[in-house]
């Protein structure tokens, strides 16, 4: 029976962590006033606020899709059509 061990690439997961981890731990650090949109849709106004708290969560989930993608890469049985529905796990984590 074959050993199946395809797991990814130590250095790289440690530099994918790091990276998000760092982002999570400097967000206390950086300030900036908070935006205010509103847009009218018919029916209902939506509200929205953005703060850094907000830009560094969507920031830190597309860099853990895109680090998801980086991993992906080497995998031996690697199909470029289809990894794009494995970005969306480590997306919705961070």
């Amino acid at each position: 029976m074959e050993d199946h061990r395809n797991l990814p690439d130590a250095n790289r997961l440690s530099v994918l962590a790091a990276t998000i981890l760092l982002a999570y731990a400097l967000t206390p650090l950086i300030q900036f006033p908070e935006q205010d949109l509103g847009v009218q849709l018919p029916g209902f106004f939506l509200a929205l606020e953005f703060n850094f708290s907000t830009v560094v969560s969507v920031l830190v989930a597309l860099l853990a899709a895109a680090g998801a993608d980086w991993l992906l890469q080497q995998h031996p049985l690697n199909t470029q059509r289809r990894r794009a529905a494995h970005w969306l796990l480590p997306a919705l984590t961070a």
